[in-house]
């Protein structure tokens, strides 16, 4: 027994490394055929093989998709690239969103903003389903109070996990 949980390691080890369950299990029956007890190692083959196939054959198919496309609207009335304001100032930051893949669509938009370069604060979060992960816009109406520097991020999300983000750096005075 001592002798087949050696010999089992190293084919799991085999296989790990070489990522092909054929050759581990061509390995496995060879052991075998040169044991003199081959027929009491049968019953063995079919009870490890298996598990062991299914370990090292189970290859992952996901597909790695681009991250989505993601933009702050330009133009009046939205700033879209750092800039120096005064306080008690209303903005507007606008945003766009897209997938860039038919079947990745859009699952989430986050808004984050950090206040003189402290760590990031989570303004809120929004889920997306169905269409409406196509495409997403949105504007942010804001009003500045106090002297500092807000940067704020946003961050597309995908039904894969891609990301994308985008930030603008309001300095008020």
């Amino acid at each position: 027994m001592q002798s087949l949980l050696s010999q089992l390691s190293k084919i799991l080890v085999y296989s790990i490394v070489y990522e092909s369950c054929i050759k581990a299990g061509l390995f496995f029956i060879l052991y075998l055929l040169h044991n003199e007890n081959f027929m009491n190692n049968i019953l063995k083959l079919v009870c490890t093989l298996l598990p062991l196939v299914a370990i090292s054959c189970n290859k992952s198919t996901s597909t790695t998709y681009p991250p989505p496309s993601i933009a702050l609207k330009k133009g009046t009335p939205y700033i879209s690239t750092d800039t120096t304001i005064k306080s008690s100032t209303s903005i507007i930051l606008g945003l766009t969103a897209a997938k860039t893949h038919g079947d990745d669509i859009l699952r989430s938009i986050s808004v984050l903003c950090s206040y003189n370069d402290k760590p990031d604060s989570l303004l809120f979060v929004t889920s997306l389903y169905g269409i409406g992960g196509d495409n997403f816009q949105y504007d942010y109406n804001m009003g500045t109070q106090k002297a500092g520097k807000e940067k704020y991020t946003f961050k597309a999300t995908t039904q894969s996990g891609a990301t994308n983000s985008v930030s603008v750096t309001i300095s008020i005075q």
